[in-house]
């Protein structure tokens, strides 16, 4: 290995490493409830839009694959796609399904608002609109 490629390297495995530490940072501030992920669906830094959506959304706490696979056929959606390939909409959409698991599960105006923007997706959706 030479010289450039040795420091290529290097400069790769810190970035790898930084990276690594911000997701479990995050993961941790989620956890601890100092951070929403809902939140986070909206605008999402940078070091989350190379997660799968899988990743990113078992960050949050008690959920696992089923709700997962709620969220994912919701908003036809494969768990395997990159967060920098989900559209707004599709983000905002996954930011009321979290909302809604902390702990908000009994709103009525929270349940209506996420029916409502479900029906202008599906509807968006079937007439060829642009989701962003």
């Amino acid at each position: 290995m030479n010289f450039e490629d040795k420091e290529h390297h290097q400069a790769a495995s810190a970035k790898g490493n930084q990276t690594r530490q911000l997701r479990f940072e995050l993961k941790n501030a989620v956890k601890d409830g100092r951070k929403s992920l809902a939140e986070v669906a909206i605008n999402p830094p940078d070091f989350i839009m190379k997660l799968t959506v899988e990743e990113f959304l078992i960050m949050q706490p008690g959920w696992g694959v089923t709700n997962i696979n709620k969220v994912c056929n919701d908003l036809d959606l494969s768990p395997a796609k990159y967060m920098e390939d989900v559209t707004r909409r599709q983000r905002h959409y996954m930011s009321l399904w979290l909302r809604r698991s902390n702990h908000e599960r009994e709103s009525t105006k929270l349940t209506k608002e996420i029916n409502q923007q479900r029906d202008m997706f599906v509807s968006h959706r079937k007439r060829g609109i642009n989701e962003d």
